[in-house]
Formats: structure tokens, C-alpha cells, sequence
């Protein structure tokens, strides 16, 4: 229990030191009685009033009044540059920027005619990115040559836009497995599906918008029947999105110009260079392969793709929400990706973490089909085998699995 709270030590005890409440309490100081001749002392803050002829307190040592407080080359409140309230401890002037000491001149001069205190101007500096020519007098204009053989070094935002007319329909020579699988699929809907029945396959016969490959296991036990023709070519086919709203609305519909606003769009062809555009999923990309309008109005004549915002905003919203992805110049990206990196910055996944989870989750994906693939070539006996193997292409070959990842910009 020990001993009770305020009690004191015995005489001689040496051990511990002192206690809450130990030992003896502190005598009270006599109060001083007041000089009644002095005068009481005022408590609190002295007010100022505007009678007061008391001389003004000396500013502290090292920081000046505010009204001494100038800048290099200008004026504050009438005082001027050169002023110093103390004059036994002169002001050093501090010594003025190269880019200030043109426009200053200038600023003099009108100070000098004017009563209205004027500070330095600050000098335009253009802003260069590495590797771009300097800029004209207006950086807004580019010159771009007609001839288009030429470009000059700029940013790809900088040139023609997605809204502009394309080159000329010159279809482009297959480059890969991927590219002669587009361009294959948009002959057989241009040239077959839409003469025929207005609207392609995949819309009336299987009900949706998606053109997709057969699964690893099907396409490879088609080889079963010719073990020798046996290649990894369609494991490389992606997922295709048919955007051609047209086919499903009334023949009377008509998109309304998205530029003059006056006139209406009418058929343009299809889209070359490229072919679709590839949009960035969990585990994978896919291609979505559309059409162009035009505007019929002599005076407009611009042409845009159908899976524009303005053009999307036209159709039922029901229609609309069926379109699968955020599209930019250059990049598209699945909006249930878009989603789900929202969710994960929330909670505190930085862009760099989501680089190598997309990363692993894509390149796991082309592990999985050469595993197919190669079990496939295991089944087969020695006789089977064909007398050149293909192997597995690898990740980024555009010739071949021609896989994409994006990065943390």
C-alpha cells in the first residue's frame, strides 16, 4: 500500500528522492507594500490616440518599416528606391536580373510622366519542349505542307485530329497476323454481310455487337483432322467491337453535322491507318471497327468517325451506353477499366503499381495460349509433327502476338 499520499520522511532517511506532496512546503513572500507616489501601471494594450505626441518607437534591428520596403526599379506608396528612414545604417541595393533590366528602362520612362507607380514587366519566355524546332511569333499557327510528305517536328496533338478528312481509301498492305485479321473482317462485312442484309453477322444472327476468336481449346483441336498445318496464328486473333449504329436505327435517321450544325452527315467508307482502334482491357486489347460520315454541305464537307462524342450524343441513350470505351487521339481504354483504376486510387494504388498489374495480367494472358499451344504440339505423334515448327511469338512482336500495355503516363 505504501505510505499515505503527503506524509513526510523520517529523520536520517537517505533512500529515494522526494515524493508528490514530501517534504517542506515553500514559505509564502511577504507582499510588497506599493509606492503609493509612484503611479499605478496600466495594464493591457496602450492605445494610440491620434493626439499623441510621443515619439515613435526605433523598428526592430534587421527589419525595416513597412513603408521602406521597396523593390529594384519601382515605387511603393511614394517612397522611392533610394530612401532610407535610418540614415546612419545606409541600405544596400540589390542588384537587378538580366531579363528585368530592358523592360525596367521602359518602366522608368513612364514612371517618370506618369503619377501612377508602375512594376517591372516580366519578359515572355517560351516555353520549348525538348526536340521541337523553336516557335513562330505565334505559337498557335502550324504550317503544314500540302503535299503531306514532310511533317514539321511537333506534338501528335498538334496535328490532324481524329474529325479530319483521312487520306485517300487506299487500303494498307496486311503488316502481321493482327492487321490481315482487321483488315480480313472489314472486307467480309463491307463486301458480303452488309449488301446482303444492311446490318453485319454478328447484329442479326448471334444478337451482339462482339466478333470473337474461338477459345484456345477449339481452335487448336481444329488441327487434330491436319496435325501438319498446325500454327499458333489464331491464338494471336483478338476480340472485335462493330460499331455501325446506322444498321440499327430507322432509315430515316440522319446524323446532324457536328461542325456547321446545318447540314446532315451522309456515308463516308471506312476507316484506314488503322484499320480499328485498339482499346487497352484487364487482360488483353481489342479493336473496335467502325465507319466515317461526312458532311453533305459543299461548304463543310468534314468527315468524322461514328464513335464521336457529338455523333454518340445523337443516338437513343440506350445505344449509346453500349459503346464499350474511352477513346482519345491516340489511346482507348475500356471503361469498366476506367472504373476499376478509379476504385483503386481511391485507395491509394499509384499509376505505377497499376502499370505492372496490367503488365502481369496481359503478359500472363500470352503465357497461357503458347502453354496451349505447345501442349497442343505434345498431343501429336512424331509422324504428325510438322517439318517446320512455329514457335510462339513474343509479347510486343507487331508481326505476331503484338501485345500492348500502357504505361503510368
Amino acid at each position: 500500500m505504501g505510505r499515505p499520499q503527503g506524509s513526510k520522511n523520517k529523520a536520517g532517511h537517505r533512500a529515494g528522492g522526494g515524493r508528490r506532496g514530501s517534504g517542506p512546503k515553500p514559505k509564502p513572500k511577504a507582499k510588497q507594500s506599493p509606492d503609493k507616489s509612484s503611479p499605478k501601471k496600466r495594464l493591457g494594450k496602450r492605445k494610440v490616440r491620434d493626439d499623441d505626441d510621443s515619439e515613435p518607437q526605433p523598428p526592430r534591428r534587421g527589419f525595416p518599416p513597412m513603408t521602406a520596403m521597396t523593390a529594384s526599379g519601382s515605387s511603393i506608396a511614394g517612397t522611392s528606391a533610394n530612401s532610407n528612414p535610418n540614415p546612419s545604417r545606409p541600405m544596400k541595393a540589390l542588384p537587378m536580373h538580366p531579363l528585368f533590366r530592358q523592360n525596367s528602362v521602359s518602366v522608368a520612362a513612364n514612371s517618370s510622366s506618369s503619377a501612377t507607380p508602375n512594376n517591372p514587366i516580366l519578359p515572355f519566355i517560351p516555353v520549348l519542349i525538348p526536340g521541337e524546332d523553336v516557335p513562330s511569333s505565334d505559337p498557335g499557327i502550324i504550317n503544314i505542307p500540302e503535299d503531306n510528305t514532310s511533317l514539321p517536328n511537333v506534338l501528335p496533338s498538334q496535328l490532324a485530329s481524329d474529325t479530319s478528312d483521312p487520306p485517300p481509301e487506299t487500303e494498307p498492305e496486311p503488316e502481321g497476323v493482327v492487321q490481315q485479321y482487321l483488315l480480313q473482317t472489314m472486307k467480309d462485312i463491307r463486301d458480303k454481310q452488309l449488301p446482303l442484309h444492311k446490318m453485319p453477322d454478328c447484329y442479326r444472327i448471334h444478337q451482339t455487337f462482339w466478333i470473337r476468336p474461338p477459345d484456345r481449346w477449339f481452335a487448336l483441336q481444329a488441327y487434330k483432322s491436319s496435325p501438319q498445318d498446325i500454327s499458333p496464328d489464331v491464338l494471336y486473333y483478338p476480340d472485335i467491337f462493330v460499331w455501325l449504329p446506322g444498321s440499327l436505327m430507322p432509315a430515316s435517321f440522319k446524323f446532324r453535322c457536328i461542325f456547321c450544325e446545318k447540314d446532315y452527315m451522309s456515308d463516308h467508307g471506312w476507316n484506314y491507318n488503322p484499320v480499328a482502334r485498339r482499346v487497352v482491357d484487364l487482360n488483353s486489347c481489342y479493336f473496335i471497327l467502325s465507319k466515317r460520315v461526312r458532311c453533305d454541305s459543299p461548304s463543310c464537307h468534314k468527315s468524322c468517325t461514328l464513335y464521336q462524342d457529338k455523333i454518340l450524343a445523337q443516338l437513343p441513350t440506350h445505344l449509346a451506353n453500349e459503346f464499350p470505351a474511352f477513346l482519345t487521339h491516340r489511346s482507348g481504354i475500356d471503361k469498366k477499366v476506367v472504373t476499376l483504376i478509379r476504385t483503386g486510387i481511391a485507395h491509394a494504388l499509384t499509376p505505377n503499381a497499376w502499370e505492372g498489374i496490367f503488365r502481369e495480367l496481359h503478359v500472363q494472358n500470352r503465357d497461357l495460349g503458347e502453354q496451349s499451344y505447345l501442349h497442343a504440339l505434345k498431343d501429336c505423334s512424331p509422324e504428325q509433327l510438322p517439318s517446320n515448327l512455329v514457335p510462339f511469338s513474343s509479347f510486343s512482336d507487331r508481326k505476331g502476338y503484338a501485345g500492348f500495355t500502357p504505361s503510368r503516363w
